[in-house]
């Protein structure tokens, strides 16, 4: 990209276009960016917060 970033906090934020050389990102503005795959030049992703890994006061799932 041209140095812009991009925040993606939920997966659903993101689609892949058929062939799946186009990404398209909907940011928490609505503003959709259509991305060329080969352009991404880095992705990192960030820990999770403790408090959503946290499953105290659940039960597991049978």
């Amino acid at each position: 990209m041209d140095g812009e970033v991009l925040l993606v906090k939920h997966l659903e934020e993101t689609m892949f276009a058929e062939g799946k050389t186009t990404l398209i990102v909907v940011d928490p503005e609505d503003h959709v960016h259509l991305l060329d795959v080969d352009q991404i030049s880095k992705i990192r992703l960030l820990p999770r917060h403790a408090s959503s890994q946290s499953t105290r006061g659940r039960r597991p799932s049978a």
